[in-house]
């Protein structure tokens, strides 16, 4: 509701700005400016001082109004108005990128005031839940109660910094039809500057070098300068307010020995890239058989194989390693049914209880696990030959960045997978102005599922974009009530289901545990969920209009060649047209041109 008054009142604000001759533009424009930053009412003064001349019958010569507040550098504040906090969020995945987008659209200052008047969801159970002592270690203490008494312009928009070492965020789950040419480039991994142009957040491209908590300080170093000599004199310490980090996982090949240098991942533009340079050589190739093998049964390693098999053919031959024993062995029961049977369609084999030694240039070392009677047996090594492609898919970890930056805080706590252990309200417990979302993530204490379906279990949430979707619309909610006085909701999950692509024109689709969809239905109706879920409105405009228009635009080649050799089978019965027809007397211009002899015909 919030953000739907919030877009209604910019596009008033534009439609004024093109009905100059409309006497209501001024009483438009005031309702719109109770709405706006404080440095941007002050920058509006002049609009003010027009208003005032029109009333009084003189017309303003020209309208001008100042540039927004995303224009002014975020390191910088006002003497006259209270300083900026800064909020800084680290990581620009799912989590990161959609937190920052939604605290650009929260309300601060006088919109803060408007939304006040309005009745809030304050008697909401999950509010009520909170104690007088989990609000004194929220931070919700008797000086923020009573700061809401106090004018609500003091609670000044702040300052939104989004860090990430790349240039463009990556929508994950559409990255296969990426490599598989089905989509381009800017749909699946659009530039942060073009996401982030109409907001008032700011995006650095930097990596993170270290992360101060006591000092509330970060250190952070351009891209462009990382591989320098000097590269340390150019890192740049930025002093922070509240911290959300959000910096995702990484793949496991430096595990294992031959993996980095032989085998491609599958996390980043880059390698979609890199793979689909790879598929678009061996399809060139003489040979006619192509060996991939996939090392990894989850979701990514069987969306993946299917995609390529439906790409390549009956030249591909493609095997999957699992360590364990079944594929897939998070997802439901139904699209787990749904996933072996595309492999078993497209003749993909499925290796369970086996691992990766090493990695060659064209050979893998595996080790099988094999179960004797009751016992496990010793695992046996064999070697794989004559591989033409390795995919790497097989588990993740904390990003490397994390575990740098965070190397000397002894006060953080752990758990085996380098995850941070944060509260119920997505916070350390040591530092409750620092947000830990996403896969860098683990709730200690139990978290609340909503029941869906009438079930009770609860759900195995993983490391999937769901929950990082989820986690950052609670995220940027405590950010913005740490800042303005509120309470904070604690972290709820709502598991709406799955869906998983098995191919070209095939997958799979269980949503709240009532409806299980395959097939081309589930594939299309999949590509649509995820177009809904694109980070921005204009992104998401642009993405559904190719969506739509790709069947249109097929029709039309499908029309344009039937046209053309109908026109050629016209070309053919030149005979027959009407004499004194241009296009009868090209023929005859062409007939006389061809049926003179050539120089070398004519005798010397």
């Amino acid at each position: 509701m919030i953000n739907l008054c919030f877009s209604t009142a910019l596009l008033c604000r534009k439609w004024s700005l093109t009905s100059r001759s409309s006497s209501s533009l001024w009483w438009k424009h005031d309702c719109v400016c109770k709405l706006l930053p404080a440095p941007q009412q002050r920058r509006n003064a002049n609009v003010s001082t027009a208003r005032r001349g029109t009333r009084r019958g003189h017309r303003p010569s020209k309208l001008r109004i100042g540039m927004a507040d995303k224009d002014v550098p975020f390191s910088t504040s006002s003497a006259v108005n209270p300083p900026r906090p800064r909020v800084c969020i680290l990581g620009g995945g799912f989590g990161g990128l959609y937190t920052a987008l939604r605290l650009s659209q929260l309300p601060w200052g006088r919109e803060l005031k408007r939304y006040d008047a309005v009745p809030r969801f304050s008697a909401d159970v999950n509010a009520k839940q909170v104690s007088r002592e989990e609000r004194l270690v929220s931070g919700t203490s008797s000086e923020q109660t009573s700061a809401r008494r106090r004018p609500s312009e003091r609670h000044v928009r702040p300052e939104l910094l989004l860090v990430d070492s790349r240039e463009r965020f990556v929508f994950m789950p559409l990255l296969y039809e990426l490599v598989t040419g089905e989509m381009g480039l800017w749909e699946v991994a659009p530039p942060y500057t073009e996401l982030l142009s109409d907001t008032e957040v700011a995006f650095r491209q930097a990596r993170v070098q270290h992360i101060d908590l006591d000092k509330r300080q970060i250190t952070i170093r351009d891209v462009a300068s990382t591989n320098t000599q000097d590269a340390v004199d150019d890192d740049q310490v930025i002093s922070y307010d509240r911290l959300v980090i959000a910096l995702g996982s990484e793949d496991t090949r430096d595990l294992v020995h031959g993996a980095r240098e032989h085998a491609l991942g599958f996390r980043s533009v880059e390698d979609a890239i890199r793979l689909r340079e790879r598929i678009r050589l061996l399809e060139t190739s003489s040979q006619p058989t192509i060996r991939i093998v996939v090392v990894g049964g989850g979701y990514s390693g069987v969306e993946l194989a299917c995609n390529l098999s439906d790409r390549l053919g009956s030249r591909a031959q493609i095997q999957i390693l699992e360590r364990g024993t079944e594929i897939m062995p998070n997802s439901t029961p139904y699209n787990r049914a749904q996933a072996s049977r595309a492999l078993r369609v497209r003749n993909i084999a499925f290796v369970p209880e086996t691992s990766v030694v090493s990695v060659g240039s064209n050979a893998l070392r595996l080790a099988h696990l094999e179960r004797a009677a009751d016992k496990a047996a010793p695992p046996t090594e064999t070697t794989l030959d004559q591989v033409d492609l390795v995919l790497w898919t097989a588990g993740t970890r904390v990003n490397e960045v994390l575990r740098e930056a965070l190397r000397s805080e002894q006060t953080i706590e752990r758990n085996e997978r380098s995850q941070l252990f944060t509260d119920r309200f997505l916070r350390l417990p040591t530092h409750p102005e620092v947000t830990v979302i996403g896969d860098a993530a683990q709730i200690r204490e139990p978290l609340r599922t909503v029941p869906v379906a009438g079930s009770s279990k609860a759900t195995n949430r993983g490391m999937t974009a769901q929950l990082a979707l989820q986690e950052a619309d609670y995220a940027a909610w405590n950010v913005w009530a740490s800042l303005t006085g509120r309470d904070p909701l604690a972290f709820q999950y709502v598991h709406l289901g799955e869906m998983v692509t098995l191919g070209r024109d095939d997958g799979s689709v269980q949503l709240l545990g009532l409806v299980n969809l395959s097939g081309p239905i589930a594939h299309q109706l999949r590509r649509m969920a995820y177009i809904a879920r694109m980070p921005t409105d204009a992104h998401r405009l642009r993405v559904g209009a190719s969506y739509v228009a790709q069947p249109l635009l097929r029709m039309l080649e499908g029309v344009i060649h039937v046209t053309s050799d109908l026109l050629d089978v016209l070309g053919q019965g030149r005979r027959t047209r009407t004499p004194g027809c241009p296009l009868a007397m090209y023929d005859t211009e062409m007939q006389r041109a061809t049926s003179r002899p050539s120089s070398s015909d004519r005798p010397s």
